[in-house]
């Protein structure tokens, strides 16, 4: 009888003037008399109004008389309540590292809820070794409502995220390896891929790296050595002064990057990594780094995350193309750093639209010159019956060039539609980028930089957000 959407249902009584009113989901009810009643209601008819209400538990009659004694008005007197539920734990995912032997050790359940990507865990494992348990959701406590009807709140069930080549044990509490490979995280799934294996560092003994395909590094990528791969690369130690470039993957560090000055990371889809440290970074989708980000470029072309630990950003320059969010930009040294999101149209855009128009403009006078001349020989043939050879052939050759202008007017016209949706896309883009975002402090030393618009950070400031106004950046509170 309780309403299910919302705090508050109104009942009422055969005299229409007492109500019951019923809080807190149907755990509380209140007893409610308009004020300029005639006739203040009895006791026998409050009574009513509760049992034709269905009110049975948690009834409290010494405030129900006090509410007849001082004939309250307009005003709602809780007079029943219930005993809340409380709800049971949660079902939860634990990753176990390392081995089958090692205790269970990273719970990944909201990490697979915040995101459908591949995250920045991975793990080598056998055929049918367990990658991940499932701890089951525990009952809670067993409520009771105002109407007398037990409530139960479970925990929240989670399901096994079993993508390819996993399996689930008889109980469904395990996910298992169905083949030797690399267990990750893909679109919110955990699968085991079969990739080229390093079992230890690149360096001397390996030579460089080149596979069409994706690899697992157990160890570090020593410097002066490459690692180039089509798909992902998974690196269980770090990068030193080293070379990686994935063609259409991701690069994930478990540790961090200590370049060196020399460490060049391209990736075709993301960067993730613990640290950054003297070194080029660049990805086509987004760098996610865990503590921070020092003396470094670093590109990214959707977003650039530095917010857990430290979060820090110091020297070097940072460019997104839609946003960067970090937690500390700068230090009282006041290094160099530069932040950038967004961008203006770029000028060879502009300039190929306008080239673009003109050779419109003139394959379109060409193609009515043209069209006249066709015209005034075939005026001319109708009425003289024939032509000439020589204006026959003039005739056919125009005929033809009419019709290879007529297609270059159709390619112009797709040429140009397509340069006019790229730059739409282009400001759609940009629009969608333009924020920086500093959870901690920004310090003087830092530029921050909006499309075309710049401005140089004078004094500290903290927990802010820039984000551009016609050709003005702002700054706002989170």
């Amino acid at each position: 009888m309780s309403d299910p959407q919302g705090n508050i249902k109104r009942q009422s009584s055969a005299s229409e003037a007492v109500q019951i009113q019923i809080l807190e989901n149907g755990y509380a009810a209140a007893l409610f008399v308009p004020q300029g009643v005639q006739e203040f209601p009895s006791q026998k008819q409050i009574y009513i109004a509760i049992e034709r209400a269905g009110i049975s538990y948690g009834v409290n009659d010494a405030v129900i008389d006090a509410f007849i004694h001082q004939g309250v008005t307009g005003k709602a007197v809780v007079f029943a309540k219930g005993r809340q539920a409380v709800r049971g734990s949660s079902a939860r995912l634990i990753w176990h590292e390392n081995s089958r032997s090692e205790p269970m050790s990273l719970d990944i359940t909201k990490r697979l809820e915040e995101t459908n990507q591949a995250m920045d865990i991975f793990q080598l494992v056998e055929r049918n070794q367990h990658i991940l348990t499932k701890v089951p959701a525990q009952d809670g406590e067993v409520g009771i409502n105002v109407f007398g009807e037990a409530v139960s709140h479970y925990g929240i069930d989670v399901s096994l995220p079993s993508g390819m080549n996993t399996y689930a044990s008889k109980d469904g509490l395990s996910l298992l390896a169905e083949q030797d490979g690399v267990a990750t995280v893909m679109n919110g799934k955990i699968s085991v891929m079969d990739i080229h294996h390093v079992n230890g560092s690149v360096g001397p003994h390996t030579g460089n790296i080149q596979y069409d395909g994706s690899v697992f590094i157990a160890g570090d990528i020593l410097s002066g050595f490459k690692v180039e791969a089509l798909g992902d690369i998974y690196i269980s130690g770090s990068i030193m002064g080293a070379e990686v470039f994935s063609r259409s993957g991701n690069v994930i560090i478990k540790k961090g990057i200590n370049g060196e000055g020399s460490a060049q990371v391209l990736a075709g889809g993301r960067v993730s990594a613990e640290f950054i440290q003297d070194a080029t970074i660049g990805a086509k989708s987004d760098v996610k780094v865990d503590r921070y980000i020092v003396n470094s470029a670093v590109t990214a072309g959707r977003y650039i995350f530095a917010t857990k630990n430290e979060g820090l950003v110091s020297g070097g320059t940072l460019f997104a193309n839609k946003k960067i969010e970090i937690g500390t930009a700068g230090s009282t040294a006041h290094p160099a750093t530069d932040l950038k999101v967004g961008y203006t149209l770029p000028e060879r855009i502009s300039l190929s639209r306008y080239q673009q128009g003109e050779n419109q403009r003139q394959n379109r006078l060409m193609l009515a010159d043209v069209e006249k001349r066709i015209a005034f020989l075939t005026l001319m043939k109708q009425r003289m019956g024939s032509l000439t050879d020589e204006k026959e052939k003039q005739l056919v050759s125009w005929q033809t060039q009419e019709k290879f202008l007529q297609g270059k007017n159709l390619e112009q016209d797709a040429k140009s539609a397509e340069i006019g949706r790229h730059s739409q896309d282009m400001k759609i883009n940009r629009k969608e980028a333009e924020t920086i975002r500093v959870h901690q402090t920004v310090y003087p030393g830092v530029t921050i930089a909006i499309g075309a618009s710049s401005f140089s950070i004078d004094k500290e400031r903290s927990n802010v957000i820039f984000f551009r106004i016609g050709d003005r950046i702002t700054i706002g509170p989170k």
